[in-house]
């Protein structure tokens, strides 16, 4: 999983996905096969509506630079983009489903007995 900071004024997601791709790929090539998400945190920062910070779901309006940037992020690397404020607890239940389904899918594939 990547996080990425998206807060404004616009960011470079692309830039930062590649940086930070780089930066596994010095470390330990390994990381990037078991990459499966890129968060984008902070969404809170530009308008966003319709939010239920209760339940951690919504429906995250985003800005048309900030959808665009995430539609074309997905499509650059194929990985899902999901776009989260932790600070306000937006999508949080729709990235623990993910991460829950990450690591389930890692324990079945990495099963070594213990």
């Amino acid at each position: 999983m990547l996080v990425l900071d998206a807060s404004c004024p616009h960011p470079n997601m692309a830039a930062q996905t590649s940086h930070l791709r780089q930066e596994m790929q010095l470390y330990d090539e390994d990381l990037l096969r078991n990459t499966h998400l890129i968060v984008a945190n902070k969404m809170d920062v530009c308008v966003i509506e319709d939010a239920d910070t209760e339940s951690g779901c919504g429906s995250l309006k985003v800005g048309g630079a900030l959808e665009a940037d995430v539609r074309r992020l997905h499509e650059e690397t194929g990985l899902s983009v999901l776009p989260i404020s932790a600070l306000e607890l937006w999508n949080i239940q729709h990235l623990k489903a993910a991460l829950f389904r990450i690591t389930s899918q890692f324990k079945l594939t990495n099963n070594n007995g213990l």
